[in-house]
């Protein structure tokens, strides 16, 4: 079987996508999107409209969506956690403690 794109989408401009996931609850139309460069961005496919920023930062190692819930975890190499609710757009950061590692 031959596997074809049946879309491309201008997710990053100046890095490549390192990381994606789907969006919980919006039955796989809201992609959600880490770059190389730092950039995490949402984009819904539905809308077809330009990806949204959500966040920069060089040291984003990767990201997660929770499987329920508007939750967007983004990890960076500097240990910290950033929790989204991509419904409020409010930001938690929880700091790893220096003994974790």
């Amino acid at each position: 079987m031959q596997l074809r794109a049946v879309a491309t989408l201008p997710l990053h401009s100046t890095a490549a996508a390192t990381h994606l996931c789907m969006r919980a609850g919006t039955g796989g139309n809201v992609l959600m999107s880490a770059s190389a460069a730092g950039s995490v961005k949402t984009c819904d496919l539905r809308a077809g409209g330009a990806p949204q920023d959500l966040y920069h930062s060089p040291n984003v190692a990767t990201i997660g969506g929770h499987p329920e819930q508007p939750i967007l975890a983004v990890a960076s190499k500097r240990q910290l956690l950033k929790l989204y609710d991509l419904d409020t757009r409010r930001r938690v950061t929880i700091k790893a403690h220096s003994d974790f590692w």
